[in-house]
């Protein structure tokens, strides 16, 4: 099973990272309230989306960006 997983920052309007986390096996999904750390900044899960589209499953991540740099 191909799985592909976006992180979108809500307030920014962008994905968090230019290409998406691709896998064949298992892939750990956060849930809502789990935090991202990426370059010092913490990204706060909000919600998740799953859709299927030619074979793979695509999980998009919603997220919103602390205030301060942890």
């Amino acid at each position: 099973m191909k799985v592909e997983l976006f992180y979108y920052d809500i307030a920014e309007e962008k994905y968090i990272f230019e290409s998406p986390l691709k896998s064949t096996g298992d892939l750990f999904t956060p849930i809502e309230g789990d935090t991202l750390i990426v370059d010092g900044w913490g990204y706060i899960v909000a919600r998740r989306e799953f859709y299927y589209e030619n074979g793979t499953t695509k999980i998009t991540v919603f997220c919103t960006r602390e205030r301060k740099k942890r």
